[in-house]
């Protein structure tokens, strides 16, 4: 299969993009880019998804179609912390963007605001911004950091040395990288290339994002994609949620047309296991699910105190041991009445603990195990 570059940030009519979210795939497809949907999905955005029943209603028209779903979440803003689970596990992939910072007051500074409180100098916003960061990777269970240089318009045009210092970049790259959380390389708000060799030496993954909102923009990540090669990035590496995943899921995601052969246990390893311990034990005995980091309540299956009899094919098991018998005992050599078995046998019981084990008795040419000829120790 060819492999195809994915645009994992762009916007349709859902939110503030100009086209419907037919329009988004076709224009990827014509640029032999596999589309995702990420519309803003937060209260203080314009032209937003702005609740629950929005986000449901956006996921249904995402499911109909084969394109990725995700959406762009702001970490000021609570509605990313109000989405059930049940919801969550519908995305491919999410987005969390710093589209406001909080200064130590309290003020919130938006990022597309050319009006900033007086007073505030570059250090004092910056060193905001990196503690925004900081705090979006400790508290949002999202894939992808969106645009991450991305600062108020009017330190937007300084110096990149004196807004980005080597120190505000290497805590954004290890918050990142202790998260989980990809870097993305944006067509719209472009990254310089320190930050995103920082990045790649510390081992985050790098995500492509258009970050489209018209025609021209949705798709076009010619940029991204040839940055990222140039600094060494090879393409099977590049952030793919249906081959690495979410944070939110354990097994890569399926699109529309993969949808039917996901089992239903993905994202939730505790049934993944469970799944497991049933196909190994079939119908016999009973185990409680229990999540990860918990102590299974289930009372063990009381072992029967009936000897059995019978092989498991029906066969007739040897007798009981008697006092003495010599066929069970500890020394080197069996009795000339199993002499035959010692010869033919190809392991023979040296002790208990090792007959209990596995030893396989061969008597007139018929096998049996130790669990079916059961000894009483």
């Amino acid at each position: 299969m060819t492999w195809q570059p994915v645009d994992c940030h762009a916007h349709s009519t859902f939110s503030d993009g100009a086209l419907s979210i037919t329009d988004v795939v076709e224009r990827a497809a014509a640029l032999g880019v596999r589309p995702s949907l990420a519309d803003h999905i937060s209260r203080d955005v314009a032209k937003s998804i702005t609740s629950v029943a929005d986000a449901r209603r956006y996921l249904d028209a995402l499911e109909q179609i084969d394109v990725l779903r995700a959406g762009e979440f702001c970490w000021h803003d609570g509605l990313w912390r109000e989405l059930p689970d049940d919801l969550v596990r519908r995305f491919t992939h999410r987005l969390g963007s710093v589209h406001a910072v909080r200064l130590g007051d309290g003020t919130l500074v938006r990022a597309f605001t050319s009006k900033l409180p007086s007073g505030l100098t570059v250090d004092d916003y910056m060193d905001a911004h990196v503690a925004s960061v900081e705090q979006l990777a400790t508290e949002m269970p999202v894939d992808i950091f969106a645009h991450p240089t991305l600062v108020a318009l009017p330190y937007r045009t300084l110096d990149v040395d004196l807004v980005w210092t080597e120190e505000r970049e290497t805590r954004i790259v290890d918050a990142l990288f202790h998260a989980g959380i990809a870097f993305e390389i944006s067509s719209r708000y472009r990254p310089h290339d320190r930050i995103v060799r920082r990045a790649i030496a510390r081992g985050v993954r790098i995500s492509l994002g258009s970050d489209g909102h018209s025609f021209d923009q949705v798709a076009d990540i010619t940029r991204p994609l040839a940055m990222a090669r140039q600094l060494g990035v090879a393409d099977a590496d590049l952030y793919d949620p249906t081959r690495h995943g979410s944070k939110r899921r354990t097994a890569p995601v399926a699109t529309a047309q993969q949808s039917d052969q996901v089992p239903r246990s993905l994202g939730r390893p505790h049934l993944v296991a469970a799944d497991q311990s049933r196909r190994r034990r079939g119908r016999r005995g009973s185990a409680r699910i229990c999540r990860p980091g918990r102590r299974s309540t289930a009372r063990p299956r009381r072992r029967s105190r009936r000897r059995r009899t019978t092989t498991w094919s029906g066969e007739r098991a040897l007798p009981p041991r008697a006092h003495g018998d010599a066929r069970f005992s500890r020394g080197p050599r069996l009795s000339a009445m199993d002499s035959s078995l010692d010869r033919r046998s190809p392991r023979r019981a040296r002790s208990r603990r090792t007959a209990r084990l596995g030893a396989l008795w061969t008597r007139r040419g018929r096998s049996f195990r130790n669990h079916d000829v059961r000894r009483h120790v």
